[in-house]
């Protein structure tokens, strides 16, 4: 595997804040030097060592749907490539921290998107103002907790540099 280059990461991590397609990862990762086909990006999902995709439906009559992962998943492949090349076998990475990083990074997505939701509850007036304050602040405190944890994963696996 040649050299990644991790500003073309950053570049589509920036571009796809709302998530990406199984194509554009797989080009971004083409791009930034690191070879993947639809068949590994899945596997790796089997594993736990990337994120499922949440469906998108198209507007319009029988236009269908999409999945979309969230751009971390690109940088999560190069890492799982790295530590194969390393000579770590699918089992071993699986079983530690980027398995990890990865729960955590959807922990953290599942609690940002509760915190949207709170945030929508507080423009209403039927709500008790003060436990939606409440709830928002202890998801907000689980989603940075959550962000750290994976940070701290990273830091135990000598993974690339991500920011979260």
């Amino acid at each position: 595997m040649k050299k990644v280059d991790q500003e073309v990461l950053e570049k589509f991590e920036a571009s796809h804040p709302d998530g990406a397609t199984s194509v554009d990862i797989i080009a971004a990762c083409a791009q930034a030097g690191v070879r993947i086909c639809e068949a590994t990006l899945h596997k790796y999902i089997q594993l736990g060592l990337l994120p499922r995709s949440r469906r998108v439906g198209t507007k319009g009559r029988h236009q269908g749907s999409w999945g979309l992962y969230p751009a971390w998943t690109a940088r999560q492949i190069v890492e799982v490539k790295r530590l194969l090349k390393e000579g770590r076998t699918i089992q071993d990475i699986s079983e530690g921290y980027a398995a990890v990083f990865a729960a955590c990074m959807e922990a953290s997505v599942a609690l940002k998107t509760a915190s949207r939701k709170v945030d929508a509850m507080r423009l209403r007036k039927n709500v008790d103002h003060r436990k939606v304050g409440e709830v928002g602040d202890m998801i907000d405190r689980a989603a940075r907790a959550s962000e750290d944890a994976a940070a701290k994963a990273l830091g135990q696996a000598d993974f690339v540099e991500i920011a979260i």
